[in-house]
């Protein structure tokens, strides 16, 4: 992901976050309140490219998160694929920014667990 200012994303997550009370800090715990912010963006009409900018914003974040608090010591990073951003260590691979698409529409695991048993998947397979 050569061109993505990803502090720059994250911040621009976090001031999302605060207008619907989420003080997102790239902690694992934020997760959940997060959740609750896309699940109030899935209740409104919200055109596709809406959409998906937010899926791409809040699943940097997620990503973000992910790789500071618990993947960084794995290997993992950020990498393009033909489904867009990911985040892989060369052998395994998360699509956060898939999940929070799932989650703008609704449907999908909550966050928290989401990336719970992604960790788990991970951490059995390393």
């Amino acid at each position: 992901m050569s061109t993505i200012d990803l502090a720059r994303v994250t911040a621009q997550a976090a001031r999302y976050g605060a207008a619907f009370g989420a003080d997102l800090k790239l902690r694992m715990s934020d997760l959940e309140d997060l959740d609750r912010v896309l699940l109030s963006f899935s209740e409104d009409n919200l055109e596709k490219r809406k959409k998906a900018e937010l899926a791409f914003i809040f699943g940097i974040y997620v990503g973000q998160t992910l790789i500071s608090c618990e993947l960084a010591i794995l290997g993992f990073g950020w990498s393009d694929s033909p489904t867009g951003a990911i985040i892989t260590n060369g052998r395994d691979f998360v699509s956060p920014l898939s999940a929070v698409a799932l989650r703008l529409e609704g449907q999908g695991l909550p966050l928290p667990e989401y990336c719970k048993r992604e960790l788990e998947r991970i951490k059995k397979n390393k």
